[in-house]
């Protein structure tokens, strides 16, 4: 989770850390095989590059990042995608003269040459006939890596083909891997040749590789053979048993050969247990001074076990032989000149050595208890001595690299030289500054400035005046909490691309400034992303990096961007750097009055020209003239600016126009003038430049800069007022436009609901349509009912009739009921049945018309409360 920058080369790639100012990651085009952006997350990003601290096989790493939104990485990925391109156009029209790439060669017997030619069998086939594919493959393996792959394949279990398939995809690609590391590629030029030639090929490389592996154990295997002949030769010449080679391992060389660390006693430790092959080429060449001090190293191994150890540990720490207090010591070639040159003579010849090798060692028996404990507060103490000596240096190196840096910094000719006695009078007034309670007088305080600012002290009294401003907490009051500066950087801004782009415009010739993403650009980028973090209202604006890049020339990062905020917000140049731009323009009206109020012959030339203050002054006040004049001029500036604020701008503007005036009238075209005022006027000499210091301190235009800033309100109030007086009858029938849309606008929705409405009658009425359909075929079922019941009675009366007729001639002797007619005489005449019976009809009729009636009203009802549910609905939705 830390704040970083990618930088794209044109043939790298690099990440930089803005905390530490250091790089962090650094990549060229050839190492990297791939990079994307995030499917699921768009505002990541990640490439796959090569690692060159690892071997083998899984020698790739994925770096994956984020970035402020997707917009960031969809222009990172485009410029990616054309840095590419560039480098890859580049490298093709390279002429033919460059060195030629060797030639990439494939090598058939490569593992993982067979396992990619496995996965693209398998690309895009059903997952049996994969797995078929990879039984087959897997039936051409040697018969133990076949059951090694098989076993490890049945301790699973899977729930269908495809989960086999990768799992032995997965053991095909491990044993693939796993070969590959012991692999010797073989170049399949030779393929067309017969069989015999590749194998004597095959065999010939091996042979070459064998031989090329071999040449350095060979050359070692001599030189130590030929040492321990030489070595016998000296032992017999001293007659002395014959030492081990493995003890002694020298050639007689000159002593340009003396390497450091050429000869120890832990690589003759490990040389006993180890095969010559594996010994390391820096002990295999050594100098004559080397086997005088083997010799002396192999008697001083047997002279310690005769000694105490107590006196081993001693004499090892205080760097002295148990043969000889004053011995050569072993070490490296430096030590071996330190001690020739602190104890010349003292190289003998092994024979002296060995013959005072017992009266040193009587010698040394003799001392007391005192003796030796003096020597080792000897010993210690120069011990404590040296780590403080060293502690010592290193604080000095610190200290020395901290001024060089500070006079890089600072390396640029002062405008107002400080005499010693102003130098004096700051230093003490540094020193007091904590002790002091009240803020020093502003007069006599002008007078100490006026007398010049030591370079060197310059930040500091920066902080000073700051600090006896009457506002200089105001800051702080009007914002609810202060961020502190390494919060600030550990967060992303929205102004970064902007940032890193003028940054590198930014005192580019300065030492300090003009590497690209060093100490001082990265410097400059965390305090512009700092301010632009804590003033969201200004965020960055073209300028600003001019003023904080003079603050960090001076103070430190945290110091310059508390400076920054004193200036913003204390002294108000914030407001310039508004989006609006309305105090800029303030600023530029105001100099456009001072230049006519006091120099009027100036004013109408430039006039003349057509030279408005923008074209000229608008870096002046924007950089505070640090984008064109030098760092002297810029600094004292910066001097004033502290003490009186943004009104010295205009006093040296003023200046400037008014000492140079001849020199600008004298121009008499428009590019001249500019010219002049870009080019010649910031390159004038040192007492000019004090004499226009000079003049501000007798200057005064503070009440005239207040009445001119009033006089542009005035001005802005009265052209608005003219403006709309101007336009009454615009406003009027703006007015009226107006109304008529809003009157256009009800009839509208007047209209909407009248539309709403009649669909919904429409609705009502479709559904009545309905019903009434309905009741209708209803009608029409009961009077096709009452028709079958009136033919049925018919039929049956018919019936009854006959039945009358052939019951008359029936014999008297038996019983019979009497006769339809009897009975139908008795009751009455067949006119009055029949109104009887049509009269039922009819009531039945009636009764069933009733209950459809009914039926029907309760669907009328149902019907109306649907349609009034409906109106309801669309009131509330026109509403």
């Amino acid at each position: 989770n830390r704040t970083m920058l990618f930088l794209i080369g044109r043939m790298e790639i690099c990440l930089i850390g803005t905390d530490k100012k250091q790089m962090l990651l650094n990549k060229t085009f050839s190492d990297i095989s791939h990079c994307s952006q995030g499917l699921r997350y768009l505002d990541h990003f990640g490439f796959i590059c090569r690692e060159t601290t690892l071997t083998g096989a899984d020698c790739y790493c994925g770096y994956i990042f984020r970035c402020q939104t997707g917009k960031v990485v969809d222009e990172m990925m485009q410029t990616l995608k054309q840095a590419f391109s560039q480098a890859h156009s580049c490298y093709q029209k390279q002429p033919t003269r460059t060195p030629q790439v060797l030639k990439v060669f494939t090598c058939d017997a490569c593992p993982m040459h067979w396992f990619h030619k496995l996965c693209c069998d398998l690309e895009g086939m059903p997952s049996e006939e994969a797995h078929l594919i990879i039984l087959e493959k897997l039936g051409t393996l040697p018969d133990n890596v076949k059951e090694e792959i098989i076993m490890k394949f049945q301790k699973m279990t899977y729930e269908d083909v495809q989960e086999q398939n990768e799992v032995l995809v997965m053991l095909l690609r491990e044993m693939a891997e796993q070969k590959q590391l012991v692999h010797s590629h073989v170049s399949n030029t030779l393929k067309n040749e017969p069989t015999l030639l590749k194998e004597k090929s095959t065999k010939l490389d091996s042979l070459r590789e064998k031989a090329r592996k071999s040449l350095s154990s060979s050359l070692e295997t001599f030189l130590k053979l030929t040492s321990r002949d030489e070595s016998k030769d000296f032992s017999l010449f001293n007659n002395q048993p014959a030492v081990d080679h493995r003890h002694l391992s020298y050639k007689d060389y000159d002593t340009q050969s003396y390497r450091e660390g050429s000869f120890d006693s832990d690589q003759i430790s490990s040389e006993q247990l180890t095969p010559v092959s594996s010994r390391p080429r820096s002990s295999t060449f050594t100098s004559s001074r080397e086997m005088h001090h083997s010799g002396k190293k192999h008697l001083r191994f047997e002279a310690d076990e005769a000694n105490p150890p107590i006196i081993n540990m001693f004499l090892k720490s205080n760097n002295q032989s148990p043969l000889q207090m004053n011995a050569t010591p072993i070490g490296s070639w430096r030590q071996a000149i330190f001690h020739r040159v602190q104890s010349p003579g003292h190289d003998q010849d092994l024979g002296h050595v060995l013959d005072n090798t017992a009266q040193s060692s009587e010698n040394r028996t003799k001392r007391t208890k005192e003796e030796l404990r003096a020597l080792w507060k000897k010993a210690i103490f120069e011990q404590i001595l040296l780590i403080r000596m060293e502690k010592e240096n290193k604080k000095l190196q610190v200290n020395q690299d901290a001024v060089s840096h500070k006079r890089m910094k600072l390396n640029y000719e002062e405008v107002t030289p400080c005499i010693k006695s102003a130098s004096d009078n700051w230093e003490k007034l540094l020193c007091n500054q904590i002790s002091q309670e009240n803020k020093m007088d502003k007069d006599k305080l002008i007078e100490i400035v006026k007398a010049g600012i030591p370079k060197s002290k310059r930040g500091e009294i920066w902080q000073y005046l700051a600090q006896n401003h009457i506002n200089f907490w105001s800051y702080s009051k009007n914002n609810d909490e202060e961020i502190p500066y390494e919060e600030l950087l550990k967060q992303l801004t929205s102004h970064q691309h902007s940032i890193l782009i003028d940054i590198g415009r930014t005192f580019p010739n300065h030492p300090f400034f003009s590497q690209t993403l060093g100490a001082g650009q990265l410097s400059l980028f965390n305090l512009l992303k700092a301010y632009s973090l804590l003033d969201k209202e200004v965020g960055y604006c073209q300028g600003l990096s001019f003023v904080a890049g003079i603050l960090l020339l001076h103070m430190p990062e945290d110091q310059a961007f508390s400076m920054m905020k004193y200036l913003m917000f204390d002294l108000g140049l914030r407001r310039q750097y508004k989006t609006d731009m309305v105090a800029f323009q303030i600023q530029m009206y105001q100099l456009s009055r001072l230049i006519h109020d006091s120099y009027r012959d100036l004013y109408d030339h430039l006039e003349k020209l057509d030279i408005s203050p923008t074209l000229y002054a608008a870096p002046w006040f924007l950089t505070l003239f640090a984008s064109q004049f030098p760092f002297g001029f810029v600094a004292r500036l910066f001097d004033l600016i502290f003490l009186y604020g943004i009104e010295v701008v205009f006093k040296i503007s003023l200046l400037l126009m008014g000492n140079y005036k001849d020199y600008i009238m004298s121009c008499d075209s428009f590019e001249s003038c500019m010219n002049f005022l870009k080019s010649s006027l910031p390159s004038v000499d040192t007492l000019q430049m004090e004499i226009i210091f000079s003049q501000v301190f007798n200057l005064d235009i503070s009440r005239q800069l207040h009445a001119y800033e009033v006089e542009y309100h005035v001005l802005v109030e009265e052209m608005v007022q003219t403006q709309f007086n101007n336009s009454a009858e615009l406003q009027n029938v703006r007015s009226t436009n107006k109304a008529l849309k809003a009157q256009n606008m009800e009839l509208m929705e007047q209209l909407q609901v009248a539309y709403s409405r009649m669909h919904n009658l429409e609705a009502s009425r479709a559904s009545l349509k309905s019903t009434c359909s309905r009741l209708e075929m209803r009608v029409s079922a009961l009077e096709d009912e009452k028709e079958v019941l009136m033919h049925s009675m018919r039929v049956m009366k018919n019936k009854l009739e006959k039945l009358e007729v052939a019951k008359i001639g029936i014999p008297e002797n038996e019983e019979h009921p009497p006769p339809f007619a009897v009975v139908y005489a008795l009751a009455g005449s067949e006119r009055e049945e029949d109104e009887k019976f049509q009269s039922f009809i009819k009531s039945f009729c009636q009764n069933k018309d009733r209950e459809t009636k009914g039926v029907e009203s309760r669907g009328n009802k149902i019907q109306d409360d649907i349609v009034e549910e409906d109106v309801f609905e669309d009131n509330l939705d026109s509403k």
